[in-house]
């Protein structure tokens, strides 16, 4: 090798090409100084201005203090603490699973080591071992992750967002008809206080189509049970029993809304909120067994447990809402938009994509209202020769 008049850039006499080389302080990571060598450059000046533009990425991004650091370690030390400085305690827990399985991946190796093909084969595993929309949800989120990786100066491209996503699956959403949710809610023993409570809270989702966390966060305040009103303005942030929040923001601004409840649905939490002066006077959740709030994971199970009893098709949580919807327009025949406007949608094309499916008759209805819509004479009225003549062009 022999130097030439540019600092840090050096000829390879052999080959005739021109390389650089710089170190750059203290890897945090390993302990070690940063150091970072690229060759093949055809002029000494092509090399230098190459070397100039790294060493500033490297101070710019912080890449000279994480350079060696490994996939695990830049989640643990550089996303997680930000992840969870912006979400909420549920999306916390939640999503905890997903980043540990990213790192039982792909956690020893170096970030700017993963390549095109490791990426790949991740996403493979996630078609083979859960569903195509599941599987979807949990790319996104290493996309999001390196999109992350790249931004701290670590990789140049984001190889995920290279890979794609997996395409999103549409599904037919989920429902209990009229019958099966008779089947499920007359198998419930309203004389134990446990079951009484199962059979007020699937009530109440079945008949309102709140959101579960909405249904959850409810005061006894939030309920005027003489002008048969409901008020949702409120979310459950939920981790566990000792760690909650009730919090005054909805999913969208549209979420905030005032609902009509039914008659005999009154009459059941009338009869819910006496049973809960069994435990004690002074009480605030209308769905709580215990006083304290509980999860959709609750509710989840105790649809599974007791839909397997009653010999009832389980659905999801959140298909009790789908449920409510489908009763109103199948019933009820329902509109659109006051679908939209019960449920909180921000958007009625919200609506419509999911429930449009659910009006098939349609077309015929609207078309069999049209018939005799306007009267006409048994016979067309015959003008006078010389006004059709005058008439005509």
């Amino acid at each position: 090798m022999s130097k030439t008049s540019y600092t840090g850039v050096t000829k390879d006499d052999k080959t005739g090409k021109y390389m650089y080389y710089f170190k750059s302080g203290i890897d945090r990571a390993t302990g070690k100084s940063y150091q970072e060598r690229r060759r093949g450059f055809r002029t000494a000046k092509e090399a230098h201005e190459a070397r100039i533009k790294a060493m500033k990425k490297v101070h710019d991004m912080g890449g000279m203090a994480y350079s060696q650091m490994t996939f695990e370690q830049f989640i643990d030390e550089i996303y997680l603490p930000d992840f969870f400085a912006r979400v909420t305690v549920n999306k916390r827990y939640s999503q905890e699973f997903e980043f540990t399985q990213m790192k039982n991946f792909f956690g020893k190796k170096k970030p700017k080591d993963i390549t095109i093909f490791d990426i790949t084969r991740y996403k493979n595993f996630l078609l083979e071992k859960y569903s195509k929309n599941g599987g979807r949800k949990k790319m996104g989120y290493l996309i999001t992750v390196f999109n992350s990786i790249r931004n701290y100066g670590l990789v140049r491209d984001n190889l995920a967002q290279k890979v794609g996503n997996i395409p999103l699956e549409k599904i037919e959403i989920d429902y209990w008809t009229t019958e099966e949710f008779e089947q499920f809610i007359n198998s419930l023993d309203r004389s134990d206080y446990f079951e009484h409570f199962i059979f007020t809270m699937i009530w109440f989702y079945f008949f309102t189509g709140m959101r579960v966390s909405e249904g959850l966060a409810l005061y006894w305040s939030d309920i005027d049970l003489e002008k048969k009103k409901v008020s949702i303005s409120h979310n459950l942030d939920f981790a566990n029993k000792n760690n909650w929040e009730r919090k005054n923001k909805l999913k969208t601004e549209k979420s905030k809304r005032v609902i009509s409840l039914d008659d005999t649905t009154i009459e059941v939490l009338k009869t819910w909120k006496e049973r809960q002066k069994e435990l004690s006077e002074q009480f605030d959740f209308v769905l709580s067994y215990d006083l304290t709030p509980n999860n959709a994971h609750f509710v989840r199970d105790m649809l599974t447990k007791y839909s397997k009893r009653a010999g009832v098709r389980r659905i999801q949580a959140k298909a009790l809402r789908h449920s409510h919807a489908s009763l109103l327009i199948n019933e009820y025949n329902v509109t659109p938009l006051l679908i939209q406007k019960r449920l909180g949608h921000t958007d009625i094309r919200t609506t419509l994509g999911i429930y449009s499916h659910l009006y098939p008759n349609a077309d015929e209805e609207i078309t069999s209202q049209l018939k005799d819509l306007i009267k006409l004479d048994e016979l067309p009225k015959q003008l006078p020769k010389e006004e059709k003549e005058d008439l005509e062009p």
